[in-house]
C-alpha cells in the first residue's frame, strides 16, 4: 500500500517556528562505498536515521534523506542527469578533528560529524553551507512527514530563476508582501524579508509596488 500524504498550504510549512520539527543530530559514523558507477558516503546519525551523499562528478554531488528510519532506498535516480556517474572524478574520503572530509579535484565537501551541517569549499572559498545548529529538519512520520533544508545566504544576496520571468519582480527574494499568508503577512502596514521557497513561484503578483526591501 502506497503512503498516504495531506496537502499542506504554504502557510502550514512552517519549519522556520520549530514546532514538531527535529534536527538531525550527531554522526556515530560514516562509511564510503560505492552504488553502481557512483561513490557515496553514507552517514549513520545518533537517531537511527541516514543520510546518503552521492558524488556524480568531480564538481557535483547529490544528497538524500528520509524521516522515516525504515525507509528503503531504491538506487539513486534523478529527473536532473541523464547518467548517474556524469564524468569520471577522484574521491578522497578522511577524518579529521570531527569533520568528515570529501576531496574531488574542483571541490571539498565537509560534514561537521558532532552535529550534522554541510558545507563546500572550492579552494579556501566557501561556496556553501548549511547553519551550524538548524539546517537538515523533519517532521517525524506519525505526525505527518516532512523534510526541509535551510542555507546561509549573504544579507543582500538575490536570487534570479533559470528563465523565470512571472511576478513583480526578477529577484526572487523580492516579492509582494502580500504574497505572504497567515503568520508571514503581519500588518498592512509591515514589511518583512521574502523567505526563498518554492512557493515563491506560486501565486505572483504582478500590479503590487510594495515589495519587500532589499
Amino acid at each position: 500500500m502506497s503512503a498516504k500524504y495531506d496537502y499542506v498550504r504554504a502557510d502550514k510549512f512552517t519549519p522556520e517556528s520549530r514546532v514538531n520539527w527535529k534536527s538531525v543530530g550527531k554522526v556515530m559514523s560514516w562509511k564510503k562505498e560505492e552504488e553502481g558507477v557512483v561513490d557515496r558516503v553514507t552517514l549513520a546519525l545518533d537517531s537511527g536515521h541516514k543520510v546518503y551523499i552521492y558524488f556524480l562528478s568531480h564538481q557535483t554531488f547529490r544528497v538524500r534523506f528520509n524521516p522515516d528510519p525504515k525507509a528503503p532506498y531504491v538506487p539513486t535516480e534523478s529527473p536532473a542527469t541523464v547518467e548517474d556517474r556524469i564524468e569520471a572524478y577522484d574521491l578522497r574520503v578522511k577524518e579529521e578533528n570531527g569533520v568528515l572530509q570529501m576531496n574531488t579535484d574542483f571541490m571539498e565537501v565537509r560534514v561537521n560529524l558532532e552535529k550534522y551541517a554541510l558545507s563546500v569549499y572550492r579552494g579556501s572559498q566557501l561556496i556553501h553551507a548549511d547553519p551550524p545548529d538548524y539546517n537538515l529538519v523533519y517532521i517525524p512520520r506519525d505526525l505527518g512527514e516532512a523534510v526541509a533544508n535551510f542555507k546561509m545566504a549573504p544579507t543582500n544576496a538575490q536570487y534570479y530563476g533559470f528563465g523565470e520571468k512571472g511576478g513583480a519582480s526578477l529577484d526572487k527574494r523580492r516579492v509582494p508582501k502580500q504574497h505572504f499568508y497567515g503568520q508571514f503577512g503581519g500588518k498592512i502596514y509591515e514589511k518583512i524579508p521574502a523567505a526563498l521557497t518554492f512557493f515563491n513561484y506560486d501565486n505572483f503578483g504582478y500590479e503590487v509596488p510594495d515589495l519587500t526591501p532589499d
